[in-house]
C-alpha cells in the first residue's frame, strides 16, 4: 500500500492550524487508502488520540520559525542605526551568533531528515508532503535527498506558507535584493535534485506569484483545506441577540490588536452596552485586558464546550483550543471579525477566515488583500443582481478614466435625479501599469445650495483582470448632487479604465430602507470603516447569514482535506479553483 508522510517539524502538539491541518490531511489520505506517517516536533504528543491511525515520528528539534528564513519580511524589526566601536563589535558578535545558530539548524534539520529516512522507506508511488516549508527548510533537505537514492522513488510535495515579498505587487521593485537573495538560497537548495519529482505549492495566488517570480520551479495554488465537520449549525438560534462577534487566533498586531480598543470604544454605547452584540476574543486574558479599557470576563473550555458563555459584552476565549472546542467557537460565530493588516495579508492565507466562511458565517474583512478576495466573486454576483433588480431612473453616465500618475485624484460632479434611492459604480476593463493596484472611489453627497450632506467612506474596486468591479452607494433623500471621486489607493501608478458607469436607481424591491452593502461579507477599506459595517451587518442580518450559509456550500467542497490530498497523488497535479468548482456544480447536478 503507497505511503502518505507528511512533515512538519512545527508541530509539537495540540492546539494550533499545524495540528488542525495535519490531523485531517491524514485522515483524508487514510480514507483513500493510503498508509499515513506524521514526522513532527520531538515534543510532540498526540493527547487526544486523533492520529491513532498514523505512524508518529517525533524526532525534529527546531521548527520552521527562528529567523532563519527570507519569508515574512514584515515580522522583521527595525534594530536601529547605532554607530561606534561598541555598536560595530556588538553588530560583528550577532552576526556570528545568528551564522552559528544556522548551521546549528541545518544540520539538525539534515540529520531529524536522515534519521526519519532510516526508518521509513520509501517506494514507487509514495507521496511526502511538507506543508510548512521554508527556503532555509530546503536548504537543509537538500543533503538527505542527494544522500539517498530512495527519495528519487517517491513523489514530494513542498508548500511555502509565507511570503518574502513585502505589501503588494507595486512594492516588489524596491525589494530586488531579498529577490535575489530569495532565488540564491533555493538554487542552492535544489542543486543536484533534477532527477527527483519535487512539486511546488503556495496557499494562495498571490503568494505563488511572488514565489514564481524566482523562477526556479513552477508554484501553483494548493487549496487550504479545512475540518470536514465545519459546516452551518442548524438554523435554530440564527439572529437571536446577542450576535456573537469572534475575533478566533491569537491577539497581536499585525491581527489588529492595536485597534481593538478604538473598535470596542466605538460599539460600546449602541451595540455591546445593549446586548445587540457579544465580542468573543481569542487570547491571554491579561493581554486582553491590557489592550481594552473595558471589563473583559473570560471563558473556561469547558464553559464553551456546554454553550456557557458569561453574560458580559467582551468574553476572552482561550488560545489555543483543542480541536472540539475550537470547532464549537467557529461553528456558533454569527459574525467574523478581521482586523487584519491588509498590507502584509496581501498574499498570506488566513485558515481562520477559511473555516468561517466554510461554516456559512458572514465576515468583515479588510480591503486589498487576499482575505477581500475570498468575498470578492459573492459581492459582486449580489450586485449585478441587485442592479437588475433596481429600475433605472436616469440614462448611466459613462466615460473612459484615466488615473495619472502621483496621489491626485479625479473627480466628476452629478446631479442626483429626485427619485434616485442608490448610486452605483460600474468599472470594466482596469488596468494599471503595474499588477496588483487599487482603485479607490469616494462620494460626497451635497444640498441643494452645494453643502455637504455626508462622504462615503472609501470603497475599492480591483484594478487588475478583465471582469465587471462595482459597488454601491446608497443616496440620502436631501442629495442634490454628487461628487465621485477616483484614485489609486495604494500607489502612484497611473490606471486606465476603459468604461466607468454611474447609474442612479430607485431604492425599489418595497424596502423601507437602502439594501444591503453586500453579501456572504464585507470588505473594510481601512479599520476606521469597521464599526458602520458591524453596524450594516447587524441591521441586516437574516441578509448576510443566508448568503453566507448559500455560499458555504461551494466553498467547503473546494477546501475538503479529501480534495486536497487527491490533488496532491493525482498524476496532473493541482486543478484551478474554476475547474473544481465545474467539477462541483457536475456532481450536485
Amino acid at each position: 500500500m503507497p505511503q502518505f508522510v507528511l512533515i512538519d517539524h512545527s508541530l509539537s502538539g495540540p492546539g494550533s492550524h499545524h495540528y488542525e491541518y495535519a490531523v485531517h490531511i491524514l485522515r483524508a489520505a487514510d480514507q483513500l487508502g493510503l498508509d499515513t506517517v506524521l514526522a513532527c516536533h520531538n515534543s510532540f504528543r498526540d493527547s487526544t488520540r486523533s492520529l491513532q491511525n498514523s505512524r508518529l515520528i517525533p524526532l525534529f528539534r527546531y521548527s520552521t520559525y527562528g529567523g532563519n528564513t527570507l519569508a515574512r519580511p514584515n515580522d522583521h524589526r527595525a534594530t536601529g542605526t547605532s554607530s561606534g566601536v561598541g555598536a560595530h563589535w556588538y553588530h560583528s558578535w550577532q552576526q556570528r551568533r545568528r551564522a552559528r545558530r544556522q548551521r546549528q539548524r541545518l544540520q539538525a534539520f539534515r540529520s531529524s531528515c536522515a534519521a526519519l529516512l532510516a526508518e521509513v522507506t520509501l517506494s514507487e508511488g509514495d507521496h511526502v508532503f511538507v506543508p510548512t516549508m521554508s527556503e532555509f527548510d530546503l536548504l537543509a533537505l537538500n543533503e538527505p535527498l542527494r544522500n539517498d537514492p530512495t527519495t528519487l522513488a517517491a513523489q514530494w510535495h513542498l508548500q511555502f506558507h509565507f511570503d518574502f515579498l513585502a505589501g503588494r505587487p507595486p512594492d516588489y521593485g524596491d525589494q530586488h535584493d531579498r529577490l535575489v537573495q530569495m532565488r540564491e538560497r533555493f538554487e542552492t537548495g535544489l542543486a543536484g535534485l533534477a532527477h527527483h519529482r519535487l512539486r511546488f505549492y503556495s496557499t494562495t495566488r498571490e503568494m505563488a506569484d511572488q514565489y514564481n517570480r524566482l523562477e526556479v520551479a513552477p508554484f501553483r495554488l494548493l487549496e487550504y483545506p479545512v475540518n470536514a465537520a465545519l459546516r452551518p449549525l442548524a438554523e435554530t438560534s440564527a439572529g437571536l441577540r446577542p450576535l456573537r462577534v469572534v475575533s478566533a487566533g491569537r491577539v497581536r498586531d499585525e491581527k489588529g490588536s492595536r485597534q481593538l480598543a478604538q473598535l470596542v470604544d466605538d460599539l460600546w454605547p449602541d451595540l455591546l452596552a445593549t446586548r445587540e452584540i457579544q465580542l468573543l476574543v481569542q487570547g491571554r486574558s491579561s493581554q486582553l485586558k491590557r489592550l481594552l479599557n473595558r471589563p473583559v470576563a473570560s471563558c473556561s473550555q469547558q464553559q464553551l464546550a456546554h454553550g456557557e458563555l458569561p453574560a458580559s459584552p467582551i468574553v476572552q476565549i482561550p488560545f489555543p483550543l483543542p480541536q472540539q472546542p475550537y470547532a464549537q467557537l467557529i461553528q456558533q460565530a454569527d459574525l467574523g471579525l478581521f482586523l487584519y493588516d491588509s498590507y502584509r495579508y496581501y498574499a498570506r492565507c488566513s485558515g481562520v477566515l477559511v473555516e468561517m466562511l466554510a461554516c456559512g458565517t458572514p465576515v468583515i474583512v479588510p480591503s486589498g488583500c487576499w482575505l477581500a478576495e475570498e468575498i470578492a466573486e459573492p459581492n459582486q454576483t449580489y450586485l449585478a443582481w441587485l442592479r437588475s433588480c433596481l429600475p433605472l431612473v436616469a440614462e448611466p453616465t459613462r466615460f473612459e478614466l484615466h488615473l495619472p500618475a502621483g496621489a491626485e485624484q479625479v473627480t466628476k460632479s452629478l446631479s442626483v435625479p429626485g427619485t434616485a434611492g442608490v448610486l452605483s459604480i460600474q468599472s470594466l476593463g482596469a488596468q494599471a501599469a503595474v499588477a496588483g493596484c487599487y482603485v479607490c472611489w469616494e462620494v460626497v453627497q451635497l444640498d441643494v445650495q452645494g453643502r455637504q450632506i455626508c462622504r462615503s467612506p472609501y470603497l475599492q474596486t480591483r484594478a487588475f483582470g478583465d471582469g465587471l468591479t462595482s459597488v454601491t452607494v446608497p443616496l440620502r433623500p436631501q442629495a442634490a448632487s454628487i461628487l465621485v471621486s477616483a484614485r489609486n489607493a495604494y500607489h502612484a501608478y497611473p490606471i486606465e479604465i476603459s468604461e466607468v458607469q454611474l447609474g442612479f436607481h430607485d431604492s425599489g424591491l418595497g424596502l423601507d430602507a437602502a439594501p444591503p452593502l453586500g453579501a456572504v461579507g464585507l470588505a473594510a477599506a481601512d479599520l476606521s470603516q469597521v464599526p458602520r459595517l458591524v453596524r450594516e451587518m447587524v441591521d441586516r442580518y437574516e441578509h448576510y447569514r443566508a448568503t453566507a450559509r448559500a455560499f458555504s456550500h461551494s466553498y467547503r467542497a473546494i477546501h475538503q482535506p479529501s480534495e486536497t490530498v487527491r490533488q496532491l497523488i493525482s498524476s496532473k497535479g493541482v486543478e484551478s479553483r474554476e475547474s473544481l468548482v465545474q467539477s462541483q456544480k457536475g456532481t450536485a447536478a
